[in-house]
Parts: structure tokens; sequence; C-alpha cells
């Protein structure tokens, strides 16, 4: 929807590729706010599309060839992006704990694992989750708020992987 937010969380698997850039087709380029990848390559990376033009395709760009997938979200009456984290692990459930400075802001946690099987929430509302079948990379966006300033936990079950969050 025009204005809104797009929110997604992309999901690869190889250490030899990054993500150098990703764009709509409404023509603006998104930002990339945190990307990185696990010692057995499994990546994810956020990507914002702030007061967004319209799309119906999104378009990512990598250093190499690679296989992924993505996460899409949208959101209305976002005005400002601020915390990001970053984490690597091998849990079954893992996430990022946020301390956010006023009451009702949202985090949002990309988790990327090797696998299968879609990802589901275990702390948190998912948002959406995906994987390419096959060629074993699943993803998962997971939002969380709290009504006063302070920790908040968003966490995904997967097998193994990656998390990023914003």
């Amino acid at each position: 929807t025009v204005g809104n937010t797009v929110i997604i969380g992309m999901h690869w698997r190889t250490t030899t590729a990054s993500l150098e850039q990703v764009t709509g087709s409404g023509g603006k380029t998104f930002d990339i706010y945190a990307q990185g990848c696990n010692g057995t390559g499994t990546c994810s990376a956020i990507v914002l599309c702030l007061n967004c033009a319209a799309n119906t395709t999104i378009t990512p760009t990598f250093s190499a060839t690679t296989k992924y997938d993505l996460t899409v979200a949208q959101a209305t009456g976002v005005s400002w992006v601020g915390i990001s984290n970053f984490a690597t692990g091998s849990s079954t459930t893992p996430g990022t704990t946020t301390t956010t400075g006023d009451a009702n802001n949202y985090i949002v946690t990309a988790t990327a694992s090797g696998g299968t099987a879609n990802p589901t929430s275990e702390t948190g509302t998912l948002l959406e989750a995906n994987n390419t079948g096959s060629t074993g990379v699943a993803g998962a966006l997971v939002s969380n708020t709290s009504a006063s300033a302070g920790s908040v936990v968003t966490t995904a079950t997967i097998v193994t992987g990656i998390v990023t969050g914003k």
C-alpha cells in the first residue's frame, strides 16, 4: 500500500554472497539495516522501505549467485526506525531481546535457518514464514511490542540459524 513501511526479511544460504541492494517495482531502493551469516552459511538481513510506493515485485541483488527466500510485511504509522540488533546461534528458538525507550514500540526480528520447514512464532506475532523447499533455507518475520518502555523479546522456532533483529 502506498505510504506504508515495507519490512523484508531476506534469507540465503552461503557465506560467499552478501546482499548488496533491494529494489521494488515502485522504483525505490530499500535500506539494508542489518545482515550477517553464521558459521554454517545461513544468512539473513532486515530491509526496510519507509513511506514506500506501491510494489508488486521486490528484487534483491547479491554479490554472488545464491538461493534465497524472503518474507515481507507492511506497517502503517511508522515515523522512525531506530535500534538494530544482530545475533547468531544454533538454538531451536533464537531471537532478540531489545530494550525500548518508549511505550508501544514494535520490534521486528528476521530469522533464517537451514531446513525446508517454515519457522513458527515462539514469542511474538508471526508476520510471515517461508522456505525455499529442497534448497534448504527457511525464514520468518516475528514482531512484538510492550505497553511500557523496557525489554521486548521476539523469538521463532527453527532448527538452527542466524537471527537479525530490528
